[in-house]
């Protein structure tokens, strides 16, 4: 009778204590699969989703004075931990993205970051901003200004990781085509992944365009990464907690500055937002004719007549009214073709003589040898300063010959062919191509035009 006295007591006892641990005997079956990291696995979340952590409670106790069998409940005590996710999503382009009305394919990058506890896929969304929504990057603010021909196609592709350093179009091996992203890992080193944000621009002539990446958590192996569609998307856990589970949790934060819609605290998603800024040139073209000299009047107020000079000049200005547009022009070829029926091309850049008596004729040349004037200046009104150097920015100008198929400059019957990339030779340590921007004062890639600028390019005819 008084071994199950004993017994009893301590059962009750142990029992007792166990209700006030707040621990459990449950066995716990469920395994870790293909989604869960192994078991204490340091994340950037904590410990990883799905790791066992038990204990068993034991009690030791006297019967008038002499040590009894210690008593346990015989089952540890077991819970798992369970799943927060979190993820962030920040912009990598350091300002604006330049683009040219029309441009295609241009991107802005971005990096998706797991900071949970879980292996997870993500779902990636590009949106427009409303219009007038404003962002502060650096010391600019950027207004989204020209929603109603908004970038257009505009998809999110993953870095494969053949090529880290640029988005490299598909298809093909080792091209970025994943539109999602699968299985990421929460271990810092391997928790985050760069996303190429590709649009193509509208024809639109100046403004702002903001763009948001959003990236939404869902269960591994829910995404299929060639299309981006997603189906089992990570939400809380509802109800009292079973410890026998891995439960989840949302940790989210929300984009701000500007907010993201769609994105809010604690939903499972994460955003960041990039600009793309038009950056435009305003070229022009124009042809001025002057009578340079003719056989009676001479260089004296001289008429268009048979055997007279006249001088063409045409004029490329990257400036047609304020305000100035923000974009290089990168000038490659002009054409103009002489009506060589009418006219004879002079090779000598005739300048006439401007005396009443002899010698006074229309034979003496400007620059001998040479057919061409080339000079660059600053369109009138423009209020920028020539920072180009060489021949061509001074007075006289620089002098062409006529040259052969090839040459920068080159007259072959009846057309007349500037190749502008060499009449506009690169100057100082450019950055080429410029894409759009123009480079820094004194640096010129070779054609480079900047905002405010002008070439001339003059020749003579002479009337048959």
């Amino acid at each position: 009778m008084k071994y199950w006295s004993n017994w009893y007591r301590s059962a009750l006892a142990g029992l007792a204590l166990l209700a006030g641990l707040g621990l459990h005997a449950t066995a716990f079956g469920q395994a870790a699969t293909a989604d869960f990291l192994a078991g204490g696995t340091v994340t950037s979340g904590g410990i990883s989703a799905n790791t066992d952590i038990s204990n068993t409670a034991t009690l030791n106790y006297q019967i008038n004075g002499t040590n009894q069998p210690p008593v346990s409940p015989g089952v540890a005590a077991q819970f798992k931990v369970d799943k927060i996710v979190n993820l962030t999503v920040t912009r990598v382009t350091a300002s604006h993205v330049a683009v040219a009305p029309s441009a295609t394919a241009q991107v802005i990058q971005f990096t998706v970051t797991n900071t949970g506890n879980g292996i997870e896929d993500f779902q990636l969304t590009a949106a427009n901003m409303a219009t007038a929504t404003s962002i502060l990057i650096g010391a600019t603010t950027y207004t989204d200004g020209f929603d109603s021909g908004v970038p257009t196609a505009c998809t999110p592709f993953v870095e494969s990781g053949v090529n880290p350093a640029q988005y490299d179009a598909g298809p093909g091996a080792g091209k970025d085509v994943d539109k999602a992203i699968a299985s990421l890992s929460p271990v810092t080193g391997s928790n985050q992944k760069t996303v190429w944000l590709v649009c193509d621009i509208p024809n639109v002539a100046t403004g702002d365009s903001l763009v948001s990446l959003t990236a939404q958590a869902f269960k591994a192996t829910t995404c299929t990464v060639a299309s981006g569609a997603c189906t089992t998307a990570e939400t809380a856990s509802a109800g009292v907690e079973n410890p026998s589970t891995v439960e989840t949790v949302l940790n989210d934060g929300a984009a701000a500055s500007p907010a993201v819609p769609g994105d809010a605290v604690k939903d499972g998603k994460a955003a960041a937002v990039g600009v793309y800024r038009i950056v435009n040139s305003s070229v022009q073209v124009t042809k001025a004719i002057v009578t340079i000299c003719d056989p009676v009047n001479f260089s004296t107020n001289p008429r268009a007549i048979p055997g007279a000079f006249v001088r063409y000049t045409i004029t490329i200005a990257n400036f047609t009214a304020l305000p100035l547009p923000t974009a290089s022009a990168t000038l490659t070829q002009i054409t103009d073709s002489l009506n060589v029926a009418l006219l004879n091309f002079d090779n000598n850049f005739v300048q006439g003589s401007v005396s009443a008596v002899p010698p006074a004729n229309c034979t003496t040349p400007e620059s001998a040898g040479n057919a061409y004037n080339v000079k660059c200046n600053i369109a009138a009104g423009s209020g920028v300063t020539n920072t180009r150097t060489g021949a061509c920015v001074t007075a006289a100008g620089q002098f062409f010959p006529n040259g052969g198929v090839g040459a920068a400059l080159n007259f072959a019957s009846p057309t007349i062919t500037a190749l502008l990339n060499l009449v506009l030779p690169a100057v100082g340590a450019p950055t080429c191509p410029t894409g759009g921007t123009p480079n820094t004062a004194g640096n010129y890639c070779a054609g480079e035009l900047k905002p405010g600028e002008q070439v001339q390019i003059s020749f003579n005819s002479q009337i048959k």
